[in-house]
């Protein structure tokens, strides 16, 4: 056995090593190797796993390497820099439960007849340029202990085949994002009893989300960004174990309210979309979610559920770029967790709410683009805020100069007419003194109450 990860090597693998004829372990992982992999050690026929990722090694992987090393078990090449088509015989090492190809660039199509490696566990062929259809999912049938799956970032094509229904019942993990799939997701899917990662995103998938989707109990992340999806099914609701939901950049347009049964969400996205109408009430009270709140972009409208008050573990609060109207809800004082709250090019109006001084964790404020009025509140100034954008509205008074007020970097008031004073490289006028800010109608009042109070003298 020779075993040296991280130990800061560089330079090539010495071609000495071939010479260890009783190899059955190498792993020199993490380290600074450079070049090929000497062409001995593939005549080592003992040698059962093979770990070096995290390398800079290069070149191609032999072709034959399945039957010159037939003991195989465990083949980890990860982060890389191999080139060449992925090499046919592998199916012929039939004791291989581990491939790792990963962060290389292999090209050509995946063999076809993976499913003769009936111990395959983890098959991860992600970020490389490997191009192909789905042809293998099928032969993948037979790998009956299989439980991830990863080809995503790579130029596969073509639609999901409705073989995937007949993947292991072990598998967890199905990774198929960043390629050029296209098509419908296959009802089958929901066969996957298994499954709790399914990664699809940035692919060309249309249509329904399927109904099926409801049967995966075990799911925890479901990543569907970036396709030309429609609709959300209301079965979703069943998925009770759901951690993350990404469904950004699609053509969705509905929420279901059973969305709301899906209590351990930590995060949700579904930006981009052309959603209307109001959120969901349920949806909108799950206290799980302590990571991102991402509705933003979308033609939302009405008022801000009062609702939102329940997010109080969140982060990240994103409803910008709608069509929400009237004032901000001070219920959003309890999101205590809140780190960056994003309303942005909305209607929302009235004064920005003295409740949002309740929010001590608060980084990044963007209230830009709506027509709040009224004065900049001094709060905002003893938050630890390191963005704040107030632009195009219809604040009026004094700009604060404390604090975030300090920078003019790190703020926005553009497009408020009625502001003045700040910092100097705001530039805006600077206020008149408080005796001079009287306006022409307070004075005339003043004038006229003077007038009455002195008593006239008789004629």
């Amino acid at each position: 056995m020779l075993s040296l990860r991280g130990c800061d090597l560089h330079g090539e693998i010495p071609k000495e090593i071939s010479q260890l004829q009783e190899l059955i372990f190498v792993a020199i992982p993490d380290n600074h190797l450079f070049g090929n992999i000497p062409a001995g050690i593939y005549n080592i026929s003992t040698i059962s796993i093979i770990i070096l990722f995290s390398n800079q090694l290069d070149g191609t992987i032999p072709p034959d390497i399945g039957l010159r090393l037939p003991k195989l078990i465990r083949l980890n090449l990860m982060d890389n820099r191999f080139t060449g088509p992925l090499p046919i015989s592998l199916p012929n090492a039939s004791g291989l439960d581990f491939i790792n190809f990963g962060h290389n660039s292999f090209v050509g199509p995946i063999p076809k007849d993976l499913g003769s490696l009936p111990r395959l566990l983890k098959l991860l062929l992600y970020f490389n340029r490997l191009q192909d259809d789905l042809g293998f999912i099928s032969s993948l049938s037979n790998c009956t202990s299989l439980r991830v799956v990863a080809v995503d970032a790579n130029l596969l094509r073509g639609s999901l085949p409705d073989s995937i229904a007949n993947l292991s019942a072990t598998i967890e993990s199905v990774e198929m994002s960043d390629n050029q799939l296209h098509g419908s997701m296959p009802l089958g899917i929901g066969h996957l009893l298994g499954l709790s990662y399914l990664a699809m995103g940035s692919n060309y998938l249309s249509g329904p989300i399927p109904t099926t989707i409801g049967n995966l109990y075990n799911m925890h992340n479901l990543y569907l960004s970036g396709n030309n999806l429609t609709e959300i099914p209301s079965s979703i609701g069943n998925l009770t174990l759901l951690n993350v939901l990404h469904l950004e950049h699609n053509s969705i347009n509905n929420i279901p309210p059973s969305l709301g049964n899906c209590r351990e969400l930590i995060d949700i996205s579904l930006s981009h979309n052309y959603l209307n109408g109001s959120i969901p009430p349920e949806v909108m009270s799950l206290s799980s979610i302590s990571i991102s709140f991402n509705f933003s972009h979308n033609a939302l409208s009405g008022a801000l559920p009062p609702e939102v008050g329940s997010l109080d573990k969140v982060g990240n609060l994103d409803v910008s770029n709608n069509r929400f109207s009237g004032p901000v809800p001070n219920s959003l004082r309890n999101c205590l967790s809140l780190e960056r709250l994003h309303l942005e090019t909305n209607l929302f109006e009235g004064e920005i709410p003295q409740s949002l001084q309740e929010l001590r964790g608060l980084r990044e404020l963007d209230l830009s683009r709506n027509n709040f009025s009224g004065l900049i509140p001094s709060y905002l100034g003893k938050l630890r805020l390191e963005k704040l954008n107030l632009s195009f509205n219809q604040l009026q008074g004094e700009v604060p100069i404390e604090g975030v007020f300090q920078n003019g970097s790190l703020i926005s008031v553009v497009g408020n007419s009625d502001l003045c004073g700040g910092i100097p490289d705001l530039n805006l006028p600077p206020c008149s003194s408080s005796k001079s800010q009287l306006s022409s109608k307070t004075k005339l009042i003043i004038i006229v109450v003077i007038v009455v109070a002195v008593p006239q003298s008789p004629k």
